[in-house]
Parts: structure tokens; sequence; C-alpha cells
């Protein structure tokens, strides 16, 4: 968990990095940001707004970390405490050199470093690196003499920043992470992997949510499960998330599936290199996204939260209606809320 209370806005620099279609150049800048106090929690707004935390990421490069840019001047400017100015202009460099694709926007490159924040209880210093490509028309009332009058600007939604990189280095140790934000998916290959070079940091975090990501989608794409089904063994899978502490697929299996016509045997192999401890938190976070809905096509959606899953059958009955050759849901409740 992030703790952003005594967290404080150190430094910071803007850069202009052009897009090569522009007839611009691009600025890079050799002064930092004046009046840091006043722009600190628009900063803050910009780099923490939505923070989340369930794709860590960490630095990589094929041969030697040192070499993968980023994380070098990043670490220069946290851990060394060297020259702010010269290894954030040294990061807009590098992200000129990886922009020179023709459908790469241009755009302002804020480079901010914050101190004083906590990450699960232990002191980080962070860069936080945003490059914004995209500007928004707001309206200004002016109330002059009495007079009220309306005029339109372009500027910066501190809420929808573009593409983010949060940069983190631990005070007592040299790990680091890094979180990544971009609002289009195809510009993930750009900003994650060319110009950040980041791979998601394989952890019991990461294996709790692939594992969740597996199952619901061998659950949901599965042929031979009726709906009902696998509205069922959607609501055992999560049961099982919630009430273990350690993720085993032999145990979950047995404890979900019960079709004696359903082979899950591939499906155990792909998810055993994946057993790990169970992140609750994570847990609950994902749980809304477990679909437990049956689609009609008489446009009635059947939305199911049960708690005992194990007895649905007490709860929801299907047929076939003889007279009416039709399939029909029986639903059993003792009182409306």
């Amino acid at each position: 968990m992030l703790d952003l209370s005594k967290c404080v806005l150190e430094t910071a620099v803007l850069h202009y990095i052009a897009s090569p279609l522009e007839n611009v150049k691009s600025v890079i800048s050799d002064s930092l940001i004046n009046d840091i106090e006043y722009l600190q929690k628009a900063f803050l707004t910009l780099s923490f707004n939505r923070f989340e935390e369930n794709e860590i990421c960490e630095f990589s490069h094929e041969s030697e970390l040192n070499l993968n840019e980023v994380y070098f001047f990043t670490r220069e400017i946290l851990k060394e405490n060297k020259d702010f100015i010269k290894n954030s202009q040294n990061i807009a460099r590098h992200l000129i050199e990886v922009s020179r694709h023709p459908n790469i926007k241009g755009g302002e490159l804020l480079t901010l470093k914050f101190t004083g924040a906590k990450y699960e209880n232990k002191e980080v210093d962070i860069l936080s690196i945003i490059k914004v490509e995209d500007k928004e028309l707001f309206l200004q009332v002016n109330n002059l003499n009495e007079k009220l009058t309306l005029s339109s600007y372009k500027g910066i939604n501190l809420k929808q920043n573009n593409k983010l990189g949060l940069v983190m280095f631990f005070k007592e140790t040299e790990e680091s992470l890094v979180f990544v934000k971009n609002r289009k998916q195809e510009d993930t290959v750009f900003w994650k992997e060319n110009f950040l070079n980041v791979k998601y940091k394989v952890d019991e975090r990461y294996k709790t949510e692939q594992l969740l990501k597996e199952c619901r989608k061998f659950i949901t794409n599965s042929p031979d499960l009726a709906p009902e089904k696998k509205v069922e063994y959607l609501s055992k899978s999560i049961n099982y998330f919630k009430e273990e502490t350690y993720f085993d697929a032999e145990r979950y299996v047995e404890n979900v599936f019960q079709e004696k016509n359903l082979d899950v045997s591939y499906f155990k192999k792909q998810i055993q290199p994946l057993e790990t401890n169970i992140t609750s938190d994570l847990v609950r976070k994902i749980e809304k996204k477990f679909t437990k809905t049956i689609v009609l096509d008489s446009d009635i959606n059947i939305r199911i939260s049960l708690r005992e899953n194990s007895k649905m059958n007490e709860f929801l009955e299907k047929g076939f209606d003889e007279e009416k050759s039709k399939k029909f849901y029986k639903i059993y409740f003792e009182e409306e809320k």
C-alpha cells in the first residue's frame, strides 16, 4: 500500500518532446520549475490519481541492468543524489530516441521527484515521469466590474494523464519498483517496452492475479459447461481464493469442478507453475470481475451472488416447458429486498 501522507514534491522539470511529424523542435530544459510548493497538490494528483498496485513492474535489460537508460538515470537521481537536471535531460533524450515512429505524438515531459512516501511501510523516493500528449478544453468564468464573461483555454486534465511511469527506490535497500500507466493499449509497446523497458514483477501478487485470470477464462470459455454451471464454478473459484491462503492446483480442481465430462487435465498443468501464497486484498479487488450473470435471449439477465454456492440448486432450477417448447429458469426466494 502506498502512503502519501508525508510525501513532498522536492523538485521538478519540464521538457517538450516533439513528434517526427511536427514542424517544431524538442525543448530540453536546463532550469527547474519554480513555485513547486504552489504546484505540489496538482503534481500529486497528476502522478498518483487512481494509483494501481495490481501490475507491479521492474526494470529489465537483456545483458546488464545498468544499460537500461531510465533505470540508470533514475538511480542517479534517487539513490546517488546526482544532478537532477542533467539526468532528467538524459531521460528526455532517451525518449526522443525511441519516439521516431510517425504515429507517436509530441507532448510535454514532466520529471518530478517526490520524497517522504512509504510503500508497504518502507520509505521510498519516487521519480514520476509523465508525458502529456492530449490537452483538453476548459472554460473560465471572469468577473470584471460585475460583468461575467467566459473564456476558454486548452490545458492538462490532472486526472487523465496520458503516459505515466512511477519509479520507486527504497531508502534502505537497492530494490526498485515501477508502476506504469498508459491510456491507449497500442502505446504499451512504445512506453512500457521501448522507453521504460520494464517487465512484470513475478511475485505472489502477480501470480495471484494471473491465476484469477486463467481460472475465469477457462470457466467462461468452456463450451461444455451450461451457463448455470459457469456461474456456479466462478463463484466457487472466487470463494476458494477468499478462503485459502495458498493456491494448490490439485486442491482447487477437486474443490471446484464436479463435471465428469469436463477435461481439466491440461488446464491443471497450465496453472500448476503459478502455485503461490494468495494475495487476499487483490482477490477482493478483482472479485467484481468474476461475472455471475446468466444472459438470456429474451434480454433478461439473471445476476447471481450466493454465499452458499454449493446449494445453488436450492435457489435456481432449470427446466423445459413442453407446452411452450421453451427453456426456463425457476428462482426460489423467501422475500424481496
